[in-house]
Order: structure tokens, then sequence, then C-alpha cells
């Protein structure tokens, strides 16, 4: 009987048995459909997305580099950069030129290769915008014409209406892309449409319109563009320079008559000053390069002028019944390659600075990506050599160099290296005397004489090269 009984409870026993196990399974079943099942550790799942993304990074580098042009080609070609290539966390972790300061690292260069068309030039599919669209007078348009000009440039599509219209403007684009035009068409066209109407006024030295500018050559280019829009005009264009018998002009008898006055800083102010010229009539004041005359060099004299001339606080001045036969009183325009900084503390009192309207290109302040530019990393006793070897296979192939230093003393050193190697050249900084430095650079313009020219910044201030 004992052991009957012993019998049925093993047999109880194995069946909850049983029934727990299977209830175990179920329950582990569940739990596996329910959560992820951990095959891999967590640090080591990390460490394979890490690498597999650091491949993809790697792939794409490469789908780069051998479909895209190079954009920076450098000496050390890990450092290359090409068209449409990309970097995360923050790679690379150093430039090129990381490291020049050393002189171990004399000889090493790179180049920023041109990789489009110049962008101040339209796509003259986009809307077909002529100069002819602008309705301007006929005779400004037969100067563009005999200049070669159809299509405005896009500073010149974006300022030319504004300054039309009367209102103060700031206009800053890219060097070379025709902010010269961009303020003489307009104004030309309101002085040719007023005098049409009302007649010139006949009083000799006081122009209409003045255009201030930092340097001589400078002044020589604007006039030579003025006297080519205006050929079929009538308008009278004059200019003055400092340097070029300013006592003459104060003191003897120089009445002429004018609508359209060029003329650097000093000279300007000594002539109104003296009340030589009365400006009391002006129109139009134009600073070109105006980022040079508001810096340090150039903003006391700046102000004394702008202190003379009227500028306006607001809109047009209409004087006649016609709309295009409107004159500005004292609009102001403001041209340069760079925005000026700090307006309203340096000719704030004189100019309204918020009745300036900002016109401004998408290029502003960036390279230029239809120029090359190669940097080199040289010992100082390396660059007359390097200087001298690159000066005569620019003689050799007649390719016209200009060459820049940062101070005027540098500019005569490198001037009587390059005379004691044989290569003939000009030079042009503001210690040369006015007479000899006269005409050199419309020479180099034109070709004629030394294809090689040494200068200061005085040169690299809207010159056209």
């Amino acid at each position: 009987m004992m052991n009957f009984q012993a019998c049925l409870n093993k047999i109880t026993t194995l069946k909850l048995c049983r029934c727990h196990l299977v209830q175990s399974q179920q329950v582990a079943t569940i739990m596996s459909d329910a959560l992820p099942r951990i095959t891999v550790p967590h640090k080591m799942v990390e460490r394979l997305e890490k690498m597999k993304q650091k491949q993809q990074e790697t792939m794409k580098k490469k789908s780069v580099k051998k479909d895209n042009p190079i954009i920076i080609s450098c000496k050390r070609k890990q450092f290359n950069h090409y068209k449409g290539q990309l970097y995360t966390n923050w790679s690379p972790q150093s430039l090129t030129s990381h490291g020049w300061k050393n002189k171990r690292n004399k000889g090493d260069y790179f180049t920023i290769n041109a990789f489009q068309s110049n962008p101040a030039f339209r796509n003259k599919t986009e809307d077909g915008m002529t100069f002819k669209n602008m309705e301007l007078d006929d005779s400004i348009q037969q100067g563009l014409g005999d200049m070669g000009l159809e299509y405005p440039t896009n500073i010149q599509e974006m300022s030319i209406p504004k300054i039309l219209s009367g209102s103060n403007v700031l206009c800053a684009a890219e060097t070379g892309c025709g902010k010269t035009l961009a303020y003489l068409v307009p104004i030309a066209h309101h002085l040719k449409r007023y005098i049409d109407r009302y007649g010139r006024h006949g009083t000799p030295n006081k122009p209409c319109s003045v255009i201030i500018t930092p340097s001589r050559e400078l002044a020589d280019q604007i006039y030579d563009v003025a006297c080519r829009l205006t050929a079929h005009t009538g308008l009278l264009v004059h200019s003055v320079c400092g340097g070029r018998g300013t006592k003459k002009l104060i003191y003897g008898n120089n009445e002429k008559l004018m609508d359209i006055l060029i003329a650097t800083p000093d000279v300007l102010r000594k002539l109104t000053g003296s009340k030589q010229y009365d400006v009391s009539g002006v129109h139009h004041i134009v600073l070109d390069e105006g980022d040079s005359l508001l810096d340090d060099s150039f903003i006391d004299v700046t102000r004394t002028l702008l202190n003379r001339l009227k500028v306006q606080g607001d809109s047009i001045t209409n004087i006649g019944s016609e709309s295009d036969l409107a004159l500005p009183c004292g609009q102001v325009c403001i041209v340069g390659a760079t925005l000026p900084r700090a307006l309203n503390d340096t000719i704030g009192d004189v100019i309204p600075v918020d009745t300036l309207e900002v016109v401004r290109t998408n290029s502003l302040h960036r390279i230029m990506p239809h120029i090359s530019q190669k940097f080199i990393r040289l010992g100082p006793s390396e660059k007359p050599v390097w200087l001298v070897k690159q000066a005569k296979s620019a003689v050799k192939n007649k390719i016209p160099t200009l060459i820049f230093c940062n101070k005027t003393d540098t500019s005569y050193f490198v001037h009587h290296i390059l005379r004691d190697s044989g290569i003939e050249t000009n030079i042009i900084n503001g210690k040369v005397p006015e007479k000899i430095r006269q005409g050199k650079f419309e020479e180099f313009q034109r070709g004629e004489g030394p294809n090689i020219l040494v200068c200061t910044d005085i040169a690299s201030r809207g010159l056209d090269t």
C-alpha cells in the first residue's frame, strides 16, 4: 500500500513538472517574439557602425575624386579639394598651408583653379535684359553701342534703375564687374534729358555731377569711360588731379563749363575751398572706391568735401513736369568692391546712412571663380631669385605682369633688382613724381613699353587690367 502511494505521488510530481516546463517554454517563446535577441555585444555593434560609416565616407570621397574636377590642387596631394567634396567631423583637421611659418615648409604650394565663368555677366538667355530695355536716352544707347555693349552686367542691371529713381545707393560688387558704368549711365541719362529740356546753366566751374576717386590713374580711367559714353550727348566731362598744376588751377584763370567733374580728393578740397569751383548746385555725388575714401587715409578730406556738398536726405526732387526730367538734389552713390564698415561712425553726421539703398551681388567678398591663383611658400632669400625667374618668363612669353608690393620702399627694391637682371620695368607708387608717373599705366594697358609693372596698392583699386 505504501509503495502504491509513493508511486502515485511521483506521478503527480512529474505531471506538475511537465506543466511547469510547458508553461516556461511558452513564456520563453512569447518573450523571444517581443524582445530582440542579443547575439553581439553592444560596444562591438557601435564599433561596427563606425567602421561602416567610415567606409561609406571613404567610398564617397573616392567617387568625388574620380568624377569631379580639382578646385584646389596642392603639392601634397592628400590636401587636394574636389568640386562637390564635403567634409564631416571637422575633417580635414589641418589645411595645406598649416605650418607655413616653419622654414621646413619652403617650396610648398597650392593652386586655386578657375572652375566657372565670370559671375559678373548674366546668362543672356535668362530674361533677355538689354540696355535698350532700360529706356535710356538714344545718345546714351549710341555711346554704349560704340563701346560694344548690349547686355548689362548683374550690378548694372541692379544699380541703374535705383540711381535713375534718385535713391541714395551703396553699390558693392566684385572687382571687374562694371561698377563705373553702373553709375555713369544713369547720371549721363539724367543730365542729358534735363539739359535738353531746360538748357545748360552756363556758369563756369560749376559741375552738376562730381565723382571723387582716390588715385589719379583711376580718375583718368573714369574720365576715358565717361568721354566714350557721352560722345554723342554733348555733355561736358572734366577731370582734375593732384600734382598736375594745382596752383595754376587755384590762382590762374581756368574757367570751364562742365557737367561731370572727376577729381581726386585733395585737389577738389583746395579748389572748392578757394571758391574756384562752385559745388552748390551738384545733383550727383559719387565716391568711387568708397571703402578707400572712407578709411583713415582719406576720411578727413572726404568728410570736408561731403560737408561742402549738399547731400539729400530723401528721394528724388522733381524739377520738370515729366518723370524722366526729374533731377536728384545731392544724390549720393558710394561704390566699391567691399562694403564699408561703421558708416554711422565715419560719415553718419554728413550723410543720412539710413537712406542708402544697398545693392550688392552674390559674389561680393568671394574669390573670383574664373581666375586661377597660386600660393607659394618661399623663404626671404628665395623671393628675389624666384621673382626674376618669373619676370624673365613673362617677358619671353609677352605676358603683361603686375608685381604688387606692400610698401613703397619694397617696390623700389624690386624695381632695381629686375633692372639689374636686365628686365625692363615701369614703377608706380605714391612717391613717383607725377610727370614720370603720368601715362605709365595707360601704356601698360595698351601693351606699349615694358610689360612688367611694379606697383603698390595704388594700382590695385578699380583699375582695368
